[in-house]
């Protein structure tokens, strides 16, 4: 079993990262229960793709999650890597589902 790319694991945990301040923790806890969901769903939609160049050029180039798989997933296209480029919007679709770039993915 592969790890996840780190790329996405760094992007997906800076997109989530910390916008919850909670008195009691429940808010904190839900916050942190629905980032890790989304992290495990992301890494599990990605699972067969290794970490690669594509994924580092890309990775420098996008400054949230959702660009970051949007992008990935039009390299990996256009690169004529269909299964990675599958993967990739599979992910956009899964964790990001309200993304504008959902409406944007290739058909």
């Amino acid at each position: 079993m592969h790890e996840p790319p780190k790329a996405l694991q760094a992007f997906l945990d800076s997109y989530h990262k910390g916008y919850f301040v909670s008195h009691c923790g429940r808010c904190m806890e839900g916050a942190t229960a629905r980032r890790q969901a989304g992290t495990a769903r992301a890494a599990s939609a990605l699972l067969e793709i290794e970490p690669d160049d594509v994924q580092r050029g890309t990775m420098q180039k996008a400054a949230q999650a959702d660009t970051y798989l949007f992008e990935l997933g039009k390299a990996y296209r256009a690169a004529g890597d269909g299964p990675r480029a599958a993967k990739s919007f599979d992910a956009l679709r899964t964790v990001f589902p309200g993304s504008a770039h959902v409406e944007e993915i290739p058909k």
